[in-house]
This record gives structure tokens, sequence and C-alpha cells, in this order.
């Protein structure tokens, strides 16, 4: 019978499964490293790349979160470097991989501050699907103040695809 755990089990146990499915999709879509601007108390984190099943090929994320009003200039890029494994360096990335994502979009936080996040390629667009490493990198300030870069806490080796 289909969904006979959700007849046969209590609703407790319901929201356990689903609090664990929650769990094992937020550890699968690897770790985030965050940065919190001194002065605003606004933060990014970058996740690590990863396959997407939505986006059918590897993408890159990044968390925004600010307490208050702020605008957020920002640029996520998703970076490939074939059989290189990719170093946390802007220059050696720009001269050893290609661009495979960039997400521009600006954020804006209203009075109340929020949080959003932002994916590299953006939605709507395909993911890459080349075989080999890779990493992401984001560029942020928050109201023209410091400018400060991420990237992402580990690479990501993808087996799939074509070199």
């Amino acid at each position: 019978m289909r969904y006979a755990i959700f007849k046969q089990h209590s609703r407790p146990a319901v929201f356990l499964f689903l609090f664990i499915a929650l769990a094992a999709a937020l550890v699968f879509a690897g770790p985030v490293t965050a940065v919190t601007d001194a002065t605003t108390g606004c933060s990014v984190g970058i996740q690590d790349p990863h396959f997407s099943p939505g986006a059918n090929g590897v993408i890159v994320k990044a968390d925004f979160s600010c307490p208050r009003a702020a605008t957020i200039i920002q640029g996520l890029q998703l970076f490939w470097c074939g059989s290189k494994q990719p170093q946390k360096n802007e220059g050696w990335l720009a001269a050893n991989c290609e661009r495979r994502g960039l997400n521009g979009q600006t954020v804006v936080f209203g009075a109340g501050g929020g949080s959003t996040s932002r994916y590299a390629p953006p939605l709507g667009q395909p993911g890459s699907s080349l075989r080999g490493w890779y990493s992401g990198c984001i560029t942020w300030q928050v109201n023209s103040g410091t400018v400060h870069t991420e990237f992402s806490p580990h690479p990501y080796y993808h087996s799939g695809g074509n070199v």
C-alpha cells in the first residue's frame, strides 16, 4: 500500500521522519562557511559546489542574512577546473579554471532585515555537467563598505558528464 508508513504511525513518527529527511538534505548539500560584516552585522555563507537534480548539474549556493536594512552587491561564481584541484585563490581560479556560473543579482533587505539565497548559475538555468573539479567564490559588499571574498569550504569532484 502506498504511503503505508503515514497510515500506520502516529503524527510524531511522521514528523520525526520528515525532520530526519530534512536534516539529511542539509547534510548532503555541503557545509557552509560564513563571514559577517563587522559594521552591519550582515553575513554571507557559501556552500560547497554540489550536484543539483533540479538544475541537472553542478551549482553553488550562497546564503545572505542581515539584521536590518541593507543592500548587498555581490558576485557569486562557479568555477570548473577540469583535472586540477582548485585552490582558494581568486587569481588562481581565474588563470586555471573556467567560469561555469555567475550570479550578480543585488540583494536588498528592507527595514526588518531578513535572509535569502542566490545560486550560480541562477535559478532557471542548467547547472554544469562537465566532469572534474569545481569551486565556488563570492565577492560581496554591504552598503558601499568593506569588500569581502569567500571560497566554498571544499572543492567538489563531479564524476558524471563529459570533459
